[in-house]
């Protein structure tokens, strides 16, 4: 008597209805997916059963049909040797499908070996790659308390540099306002020295006109001297030629007068003359 289970008890009796529905003897997957249940040897084990209360069901009743009273005894060996043969073929046939059906269960069973082993290394793999997550969640957790300081130092760090920045910008306008007032009182100075070079510059004009002025008046007070001058020299030299024409007659009379022939009265008179 097998282990009645739930899952025997299910396959065993999914067997029946998968040849009323589907006209055709059950599968382990055609079970397995009505059962929902993956227990290949189980299943199978149900399936063997019920194909073995099925055939015996079958032989039963071809025997009670072919046990009919008022048949000829030729006819009953025929039909009986012919009702072997069926057995028989019909045995063949269920052996090669048990064959079959053991084949794919063999292969179904090393598949589920293979996805056993897999699910042992993905066991494996996940228990490693729970102890990488823990370190890395412990790396992640140092890391964002780095990243929380850092942070803390950056806003540190920007305050700082705001307040240079504000600091230089105060001392840049600073510098702004002095250079403007440097150079605004770099111009008053520049506008004040041209304002006086311009006024230097009139009053030595002004200077040097009247200074030239005064040397045509000099001038020309010197050259009408001159003239009156050179008048005077020519007024002397012709004072003089007369003179010393006069000299030169007064000569020529007293020669003549202290001649001889000279009587004295005419010497007298022309004396008189003069």
């Amino acid at each position: 008597m097998p282990k009645m289970t739930d899952t025997y008890v299910l396959a065993y009796a999914c067997c029946e209805t998968i040849l009323k529905e589907l006209s055709r003897f059950p599968t382990i997957d055609l079970i397995r997916e009505r059962i929902g249940v993956n227990s290949p040897n189980t299943i199978k084990k149900a399936m063997n059963d019920w194909t073995e209360a099925f055939a015996k069901q079958y032989i039963e009743q071809q025997h009670s049909a072919l046990d009919c009273p008022g048949v000829p005894s030729v006819l009953t060996g025929a039909l009986t040797q012919l009702w072997q043969t069926t057995v028989a073929e019909a045995q063949l046939n269920y052996a090669e499908q048990a064959a079959a059906l053991q084949t794919e269960l063999d292969q179904l069973q090393h598949t589920v070996d293979q996805q056993q082993d897999v699910l042992t290394a993905a066991d494996q793999a996940l228990t490693q790659a729970g102890l990488k997550q823990d370190a890395l969640s412990a790396h992640i957790a140092s890391l964002t308390a780095e990243q929380v300081n850092l942070q803390a130092e950056l806003r540190t760090a920007q305050q700082r540099e705001h307040d240079l920045s504000k600091a230089l910008e105060q001392q840049q306008q600073r510098e702004t306002d002095l250079l403007e007032q440097q150079q605004h009182r770099l111009e008053q100075e520049q506008a004040w020295m041209q304002r006086r070079i311009l006024e230097e510059r009139e009053l030595a004009a002004a200077k040097a006109q009247d200074k030239q002025l005064q040397l045509e008046e000099r001038l020309t007070f010197l050259k009408a001297g001159y003239e009156q001058s050179i008048q005077a020299q020519r007024a002397v030299q012709r004072q003089n030629q007369q003179l010393l024409t006069e000299n030169a007659q007064l000569n020529t009379q007293l020669e003549k007068l202290t001649s001889p022939a000279v009587p004295a009265h005419r010497f007298q008179r022309q004396r008189a003359k003069r």
